[in-house]
Parts: structure tokens; sequence; C-alpha cells
């Protein structure tokens, strides 16, 4: 079995600056190595995206946006959404 890398890829909205364009390029660099000793694992918020890019050569895993309500954590569900006010 082989080892799993995960990278967290969420900012990558901004592929032109910032932790976005950090993310994008190490992204396509290890695409472009094309590294066989261990899988790796992104964590992104447009799966499809990614995915009709690199196809298979990753895993994917949706990202998930948290959101406290007071003393509570709660998953939103679609983070296009806005939040309600209570």
């Amino acid at each position: 079995m082989k080892k799993k890398v995960f990278l967290e890829a969420h900012n990558i909205k901004n592929p032109y600056f910032g932790f976005g364009q950090f993310n994008d390029h190490l992204i396509r660099g290890l695409y472009n190595a094309n590294i066989d000793d261990f899988k790796m694992v992104l964590h992104a918020k447009d799966i499809a995206k990614l995915k009709a890019e690199f196809g298979d050569y990753f895993e994917y895993k949706k990202y998930q946006t948290l959101v406290w309500f007071g003393n509570s954590l709660y998953r939103q569900r679609n983070p296009d959404l806005p939040v309600p006010s209570l």
C-alpha cells in the first residue's frame, strides 16, 4: 500500500496571488514530476475542476466550510449560501 500525502488546497480559487498561487504551482509541479512512491490527496472546494485537469493522478477530498454560532461549531452545507443570522 502506498503512503498518502495530504495537500490542503481549498484556497486555490485565486491561482494568481498568495497561497492560491503557491498551491497551484505546487500541485502542477507534483503532477509534472509524476511521482509513484506515494499517493497525494487534494483537499479542495472545487474538486470537479481539479479532476478535469489532473484526472485520477490525485485523490480528492471535498473541503467543508466550518462556521461558529455562539459556542457551537457547525459544518456549512453549501458555502455559496449566506449564513442565517440567529
